[in-house]
């Protein structure tokens, strides 16, 4: 894709820069993936999707202060999306992540139920709720998070993956298992649910 974008030269318009940056960003060049992107909202200032863009950009660089602050902007320029919301919610949990603070975790929620306020379908916030409560070990609402989540998006091999492992942690081993595949069979390049799958069926065959 790089290259694809690379090859038009100076002839470059704001979305081939989005592109080029997250192509970037994909490879760890935040520098140039920063200028990129920069170029593209110069161009362009009122986009969201480009300073989204740039805040992902940040947030793959664990500038987590510096993306909140490109998704609270993306969020004044497109108030009905749920997406700036869910990516501030993001960067707050990798902050509780990274210090272990319940502050950081009690506003990535904030922001993942706004979101949810504003599209009741948008799963990706309805999983991230359950992550957090997995983390915090409130394994049944969890649970439910995960149920929800699955139901408006039946084909996400990673949310089998972590519901399965949360079945597993609840002592539903069968239940567990039939996840585990689940996420196997959606995406066969995934080492983790190859992995679980595996010290699971370990387990239940010792019992």
């Amino acid at each position: 894709v790089l290259s694809q974008v690379q090859a038009k030269g100076l002839q470059l318009g704001p979305d081939d820069l989005n592109i080029e940056a997250q192509a970037w960003s994909l490879l760890h060049k935040e520098d140039q993936a920063l200028a990129a992107i920069q170029r593209a909202i110069k161009s362009d200032p009122n986009n969201a999707s480009f300073v989204i863009t740039q805040g992902r950009i940040y947030q793959r660089a664990d500038q987590q202060v510096a993306a909140i602050k490109s998704f609270l902007h993306a969020g004044r320029l497109r108030p009905r999306s749920p997406a700036p919301l869910y990516y501030v919610g993001m960067s707050f949990f990798m902050m509780g992540n990274d210090n272990n603070a319940d502050e950081f975790y009690e506003r990535e929620k904030q922001n993942f139920k706004a979101a949810l306020e504003l599209d009741r379908h948008y799963d990706k916030a309805e999983f991230m709720l359950g992550m957090t409560d997995a983390l915090e070990a409130r394994n049944d609402l969890a649970k439910k998070h995960f149920e929800q989540a699955l139901q408006m998006k039946p084909n996400n091999p990673y949310y089998h993956l972590e519901y399965g492992i949360l079945l597993d942690r609840l002592g539903q081993r069968a239940n567990a298992l039939r996840e585990l595949n689940n996420a196997e069979k959606l995406d066969s390049t995934n080492a983790r649910a190859y992995f679980n799958s595996g010290s699971l069926e370990t387990k239940m065959g010792k019992d």
